[in-house]
């Protein structure tokens, strides 16, 4: 069973520390807590079995990983490593993850 490298876009990771933020400010600790275990143990499934999960109609190689009801994240394979790409409340309109994956790769 061979692990891939996972990491976090630029976008993800800005992401990612205004998402807990606002959990620890708007929830709880606790909650804040649950949530990076859950992510954790995503990374670690998509480290193992990338291809596991649901391929996204957006872009062709980019994935859709749900996390909780709420939050998803796409991520693509490149080369032997994984990059999550940014995280995405799943409650918001769906064109405003287009147009973000759209800016993403035109970089």
């Amino acid at each position: 069973m061979t692990r891939r490298k996972v990491f976090l876009s630029p976008l993800a990771e800005k992401k990612l520390l205004l998402l807990l933020e606002w959990l620890e400010e708007n929830w709880s600790s606790k909650v804040k807590e649950e949530f990076i275990l859950k992510l954790k143990s995503s990374v670690e499934q998509i480290s193992v079995y990338p291809e596991s999960c649901m391929q996204s109609n957006l872009k062709k190689g980019l994935y859709r990983y749900v996390i909780t009801k709420k939050t998803s994240f796409y991520f693509r394979i490149v080369k032997t490593d994984i990059e999550i790409i940014t995280l995405f409340d799943n409650r918001q309109n769906p064109k405003q993850i287009n147009k973000e994956l759209k800016s993403f790769f035109k970089k």
